[in-house]
Protein backbone atom coordinates (compact mmCIF):
# COMPACT_ATOMS: atom_id res chain seq x y z
CA UNK A 1 0.00 0.00 0.00
CA UNK A 2 1.87 3.05 -1.25
CA UNK A 3 2.60 5.50 1.56
CA UNK A 4 1.32 3.15 4.30
CA UNK A 5 3.27 -0.07 4.21
CA UNK A 6 2.54 -3.67 3.50
CA UNK A 7 -0.18 -6.07 4.71
CA UNK A 8 0.52 -9.76 4.18
CA UNK A 9 -0.99 -13.03 5.33
CA UNK A 10 1.02 -15.79 6.98
CA UNK A 11 -0.23 -19.11 8.28
CA UNK A 12 0.15 -20.37 11.82
CA UNK A 13 0.47 -24.16 11.47
CA UNK A 14 -2.03 -26.58 12.91
CA UNK A 15 -1.38 -27.82 16.44
CA UNK A 16 -1.98 -31.38 17.62
CA UNK A 17 -2.87 -31.97 21.26
CA UNK A 18 -3.13 -35.71 21.71
CA UNK A 19 -3.78 -35.44 25.44
CA UNK A 20 -7.27 -34.09 24.70
CA UNK A 21 -7.54 -35.86 21.32
CA UNK A 22 -7.83 -32.68 19.24
CA UNK A 23 -6.10 -31.05 16.28
CA UNK A 24 -6.51 -27.29 15.99
CA UNK A 25 -6.82 -25.92 12.48
CA UNK A 26 -4.17 -23.73 10.85
CA UNK A 27 -4.83 -20.05 11.42
CA UNK A 28 -4.23 -17.22 8.95
CA UNK A 29 -2.51 -14.20 10.49
CA UNK A 30 -2.55 -10.74 8.92
CA UNK A 31 0.75 -8.98 9.47
CA UNK A 32 1.67 -5.35 8.88
CA UNK A 33 5.04 -4.01 7.91
CA UNK A 34 5.83 -0.31 7.53
CA UNK A 35 8.17 -1.18 4.66
CA UNK A 36 6.73 -0.54 1.24
CA UNK A 37 7.00 -3.20 -1.41
CA UNK A 38 6.44 -3.29 -5.13
CA UNK A 39 2.67 -2.92 -5.59
CA UNK A 40 2.60 -4.08 -9.20
CA UNK A 41 0.68 -7.28 -8.43
CA UNK A 42 -1.88 -5.36 -6.36
CA UNK A 43 -2.27 -2.75 -9.11
CA UNK A 44 -2.81 -5.50 -11.71
CA UNK A 45 -5.40 -7.14 -9.46
CA UNK A 46 -7.26 -3.86 -8.97
CA UNK A 47 -7.14 -3.20 -12.73
CA UNK A 48 -8.55 -6.67 -13.40
CA UNK A 49 -11.35 -6.33 -10.83
CA UNK A 50 -12.31 -2.77 -11.87
CA UNK A 51 -11.84 -3.57 -15.56
CA UNK A 52 -9.55 -0.60 -16.12
CA UNK A 53 -5.97 0.06 -17.15
CA UNK A 54 -3.03 -0.28 -14.76
CA UNK A 55 -2.24 3.50 -14.59
CA UNK A 56 -5.84 4.22 -13.56
CA UNK A 57 -5.72 1.42 -10.96
CA UNK A 58 -2.42 2.81 -9.59
CA UNK A 59 -3.96 6.27 -9.29
CA UNK A 60 -7.03 4.85 -7.50
CA UNK A 61 -4.79 2.89 -5.11
CA UNK A 62 -2.68 5.97 -4.33
CA UNK A 63 -5.84 8.04 -3.69
CA UNK A 64 -7.22 5.35 -1.36
CA UNK A 65 -3.95 5.06 0.56
CA UNK A 66 -3.66 8.85 0.96
CA UNK A 67 -7.25 9.13 2.22
CA UNK A 68 -6.68 6.21 4.59
CA UNK A 69 -3.50 7.80 5.90
CA UNK A 70 -5.25 11.15 6.54
CA UNK A 71 -8.18 9.42 8.30
CA UNK A 72 -5.77 7.48 10.52
CA UNK A 73 -3.81 10.59 11.45
CA UNK A 74 -7.00 12.58 12.28
CA UNK A 75 -8.97 9.91 14.13
CA UNK A 76 -6.00 7.92 15.58
CA UNK A 77 -7.76 4.77 14.42
CA UNK A 78 -9.51 3.34 11.34
CA UNK A 79 -11.30 0.00 11.08
CA UNK A 80 -11.26 -2.21 8.03
CA UNK A 81 -14.37 -4.39 8.22
CA UNK A 82 -13.60 -8.04 8.86
CA UNK A 83 -9.83 -7.53 8.75
CA UNK A 84 -8.54 -5.32 11.54
CA UNK A 85 -7.81 -1.74 12.46
CA UNK A 86 -5.04 0.75 11.80
CA UNK A 87 -3.95 3.01 14.62
CA UNK A 88 -1.29 5.64 15.23
CA UNK A 89 0.81 5.85 18.39
CA UNK A 90 2.07 9.06 20.04
CA UNK A 91 5.22 9.03 17.92
CA UNK A 92 3.13 8.94 14.73
CA UNK A 93 3.99 5.35 13.86
CA UNK A 94 1.23 3.35 12.17
CA UNK A 95 0.24 -0.02 13.67
CA UNK A 96 -2.20 -2.69 12.53
CA UNK A 97 -4.15 -5.03 14.79
CA UNK A 98 -6.02 -7.88 13.16
CA UNK A 99 -9.45 -9.00 14.31
CA UNK A 100 -9.85 -12.47 15.76
CA UNK A 101 -11.52 -14.84 13.38
CA UNK A 102 -14.90 -16.22 14.34
CA UNK A 103 -14.60 -19.28 16.55
CA UNK A 104 -16.76 -21.42 14.29
CA UNK A 105 -14.20 -21.03 11.49
CA UNK A 106 -11.36 -22.49 13.55
CA UNK A 107 -13.03 -25.38 15.35
CA UNK A 108 -10.64 -28.15 16.41
CA UNK A 109 -11.34 -31.64 15.12
CA UNK A 110 -11.26 -34.95 16.96
CA UNK A 111 -7.98 -36.82 16.61
CA UNK A 112 -8.28 -40.23 18.18
CA UNK A 113 -5.33 -42.47 17.38
CA UNK A 114 -6.22 -45.70 15.68
CA UNK A 115 -3.70 -48.48 16.19
CA UNK A 116 -3.60 -51.21 13.58
CA UNK A 117 -1.57 -54.01 15.16
CA UNK A 118 -1.24 -55.93 11.89
CA UNK A 119 -0.16 -52.95 9.79
CA UNK A 120 3.51 -52.58 9.02
CA UNK A 121 5.07 -49.13 9.03
CA UNK A 122 8.55 -47.70 8.81
CA UNK A 123 10.24 -46.36 11.90
CA UNK A 124 13.58 -44.84 12.78
CA UNK A 125 15.64 -46.57 15.48
CA UNK A 126 18.77 -44.59 16.21
CA UNK A 127 20.11 -43.76 12.77
CA UNK A 128 18.72 -46.84 11.00
CA UNK A 129 15.33 -47.27 9.41
CA UNK A 130 13.47 -50.48 10.15
CA UNK A 131 9.85 -51.64 10.46
CA UNK A 132 7.63 -52.25 13.45
CA UNK A 133 7.40 -55.98 12.68
CA UNK A 134 11.19 -56.40 12.66
CA UNK A 135 11.43 -54.59 16.00
CA UNK A 136 8.69 -56.81 17.47
CA UNK A 137 10.57 -59.90 16.30
CA UNK A 138 13.80 -58.51 17.76
CA UNK A 139 12.28 -57.98 21.20
CA UNK A 140 10.42 -61.33 21.19
CA UNK A 141 13.49 -63.46 20.41
CA UNK A 142 14.47 -65.79 23.22
CA UNK A 143 18.01 -65.29 24.45
CA UNK A 144 20.50 -67.92 23.34
CA UNK A 145 21.54 -70.28 26.16
CA UNK A 146 25.22 -69.99 26.80
CA UNK A 147 27.20 -73.21 26.71
CA UNK A 148 29.26 -73.63 29.89
CA UNK A 149 31.21 -76.82 28.90
CA UNK A 150 34.53 -75.02 28.74
CA UNK A 151 34.20 -73.81 32.33
CA UNK A 152 33.64 -77.39 33.50
CA UNK A 153 36.67 -78.51 31.48
CA UNK A 154 38.85 -75.90 33.19
CA UNK A 155 37.62 -76.93 36.65
CA UNK A 156 38.28 -80.64 35.97
CA UNK A 157 41.72 -79.81 34.53
CA UNK A 158 42.66 -77.83 37.66
CA UNK A 159 41.50 -80.73 39.89
CA UNK A 160 43.59 -83.15 37.81
CA UNK A 161 46.69 -80.95 38.07
CA UNK A 162 46.22 -80.69 41.87
CA UNK A 163 45.89 -84.48 42.22
CA UNK A 164 49.08 -85.01 40.22
CA UNK A 165 50.87 -82.41 42.30
CA UNK A 166 49.87 -84.15 45.56
CA UNK A 167 50.91 -87.50 44.10
CA UNK A 168 54.42 -86.27 43.29
CA UNK A 169 54.86 -84.47 46.61
CA UNK A 170 53.96 -87.61 48.63
CA UNK A 171 57.28 -89.40 49.54
CA UNK A 172 55.79 -92.87 49.13
CA UNK A 173 55.01 -92.29 45.47
CA UNK A 174 57.97 -90.04 44.75
CA UNK A 175 60.36 -92.88 44.03
CA UNK A 176 58.11 -94.62 41.58
CA UNK A 177 59.60 -92.67 38.71
CA UNK A 178 63.15 -92.61 37.54
CA UNK A 179 66.17 -94.67 38.78
CA UNK A 180 65.52 -94.22 42.47
CA UNK A 181 65.68 -97.24 44.71
CA UNK A 182 63.29 -97.90 47.45
CA UNK A 183 64.93 -98.35 50.82
CA UNK A 184 62.90 -100.40 53.16
CA UNK A 185 63.40 -99.97 56.90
Amino acid sequence: MPGLGNLYVSMEPSQADFSIHKICSPKPIINYSGDEMNAEDLVNYIAYKKDCLAPQALEDLNDYCESLKSVISKQQEHKLDGIGKFSVDIAGKIHFQEYELAGYLLQPIDAIRVIHPDAEHAMLVGDKETTNTKMTEYFNEEPVKKDWWWKWAIILGVIGVLLLLFYFIDPVHNSSFGNAMKILP
